[in-house]
């Protein structure tokens, strides 16, 4: 777990909950890189949320350049972001 991104994650303006936790999820177990390896079976039960709803909140948080999507996902550089600042997310 890395204290640097779930504080960044929990700074953010995302007026959408279910975006807003699954981006806490990822950032409870992304080092402290931003890189989190997170299965889809395992953040739906973290979120407890259906595979749609996260599918559509993971796209929508990479949409809004908050995530990055690779082999596996991780959080991209706007660790150093101030937290008050608004996003579209």
């Amino acid at each position: 777990m890395s204290v640097k991104c779930s504080t960044w994650a929990w700074g953010l303006a995302i007026s959408n909950s279910s975006r807003k936790l699954v981006l806490l999820a990822l950032a409870d177990r992304a080092n402290d890189d931003g890189e989190c390896w997170l299965g889809m079976a395992s953040l739906e039960a973290k979120c407890s949320m259906s595979r749609r709803t996260v599918i559509r909140a993971l796209a929508d948080l990479e949409a809004a350049g908050l995530i990055g999507d690779s082999d596996w996902l991780a959080l991209v550089g706007q660790l150093n972001a101030e937290p008050s600042q608004e996003r579209a997310a």
